[in-house]
Order: C-alpha cells, then structure tokens, then sequence
C-alpha cells in the first residue's frame, strides 16, 4: 500500500469513528432516536411500500431503535428480520426489547390456553 492509500483507509476508519460517536452520544442524549420514532404517518406509508413475503430475510442496516424492524417483524411474523448499526447500546437495547416482546406472545398464548 502507498503513502496516499494508508492516508485514505486512515481518513475513513476516523470519519466512521467519528459517526460512530456521535450516534453513540445522540442515543445516550435520546435526540435522534426519539425524534426518528414518532413519525407513525411516516412509518406507516414506508410499511406499505414494501413488498414482503414469508421466509423473506430483512436487513435493517443502521436499526436505531428498530423503528422498522420491529413493525416489519410484527407484520410479517414468518419473515426473518436482522436489525444490524453501529451504536452498541441500540443493539443491546433493541434485543432487550425483541426478548421482552417474546415473553408478552408467550403469555398472551398461555393466557388464550388456560
């Protein structure tokens, strides 16, 4: 590799970690990922642009909050859905919440049973 290819892939690891930051501060601050999530006009016109089908496998790349995952997984229950960003907290917090949606399914059925 050249000295101007090493400055280049240096110049870009640092903008990615620079984004990369700056997600992570606006989700600890909750401004952008609040903001995105309470457009339901807005979501609900992008879920019906889609054309999903079962056994379709989703990606969601930059999920956030899940703000199209997690209907789209609703919707859609046979497709499978994978929300993939670059701010950590948003994945552990998203996969707190897939688990915590689970568990209401799994009692709403046992409900239905008793």
């Amino acid at each position: 590799m050249n000295s101007k290819e090493i400055k280049t892939k240096y110049e870009i690891s640092k903008s990615i970690e620079n984004t990369r930051k700056g997600f992570e501060e606006s989700f600890e601050e909750g401004t952008l990922y609040n903001r995105q999530t309470q457009d339901k006009a807005h979501l609900e016109r992008i879920l019906h642009f889609l054309n999903i089908n079962d056994g379709m496998k989703i990606l969601d790349l930059g999920t956030g909050t899940g703000y199209l995952a997690f209907p789209i997984a609703g919707r859609y229950p046979k497709a499978e859905i994978i929300g993939l960003d670059i701010v950590q907290q948003a994945l552990d917090k998203n996969q707190d919440s897939a688990f915590m949606l689970l568990l209401d399914e799994e009692t709403e059925t046992m409900k239905k049973s008793l």
